[in-house]
């Protein structure tokens, strides 16, 4: 948003988004811009160089984001972060619970990462449930052992390419015997 619009509330529910370019999803550019709610149910995210963003802090920050029964492959360019509420405090947190978060990066490309960010801003992410695949990759601090600002998630024993039916075609049907057991990420895939 490049105007001082105030949104109360953004849903995503039962929705694929696919190919969003580096302006993201969302983007609050305006100082005077306000998106109040974020809550996402039941969806996909694949191929997004950018995810949720607030650029610029404000005087109205977001009061919630919500994301459950989600799955994002291919998100984040390199470097990038998933969640970026930079300099913002989400007063009733970001809460995450029963995501999945596949390899991040182009698919089409097949480009590899030096890791992206999990999440930047003065609330840290509270994830519940949630998993990753072996090829995501973290940004690594100065020892290159220690990931910056990862999301709390469990790791897999699949990556990408053996957890889904053809994920480069965005084909995300579960093939991983361990994901169908846990059920994780939007069900519409299982």
């Amino acid at each position: 948003m490049q105007t001082a619009a105030k949104i109360k509330e953004l849903v995503f529910d039962n929705c694929i988004v696919d190919s969003i370019g580096g302006y993201g999803i969302t983007n609050a550019d305006n100082t005077g811009a306000s998106l109040a709610s974020i809550n996402i149910k039941n969806s996909t995210f694949s191929n997004c160089d950018k995810l949720f963003v607030n650029t610029k802090p404000t005087t109205l920050p977001v009061s919630s984001f919500d994301v459950i029964n989600s799955t994002f492959v291919y998100c984040g360019t390199n470097k990038a972060y998933l969640f970026d509420f930079n300099g913002c405090t989400v007063s009733n947190g970001i809460n995450l619970t029963n995501c999945l978060f596949g390899r991040s990066g182009s698919m089409t490309t097949g480009a590899l990462l030096d890791g992206v960010y999990g999440w930047r801003g003065l609330s840290s992410p509270v994830c519940n449930d949630c998993f990753n695949t072996t090829d995501l990759k973290w940004v690594l601090g100065i020892d290159l052992v220690s990931p910056i600002n990862p999301l709390n998630t469990t790791a897999l024993t699949t990556d990408t390419p053996s957890s889904f039916n053809a994920p480069n075609v965005s084909n995300f049907i579960v093939t991983s015997n361990e994901l169908k057991r846990l059920k994780i990420g939007d069900p519409r895939w299982y």
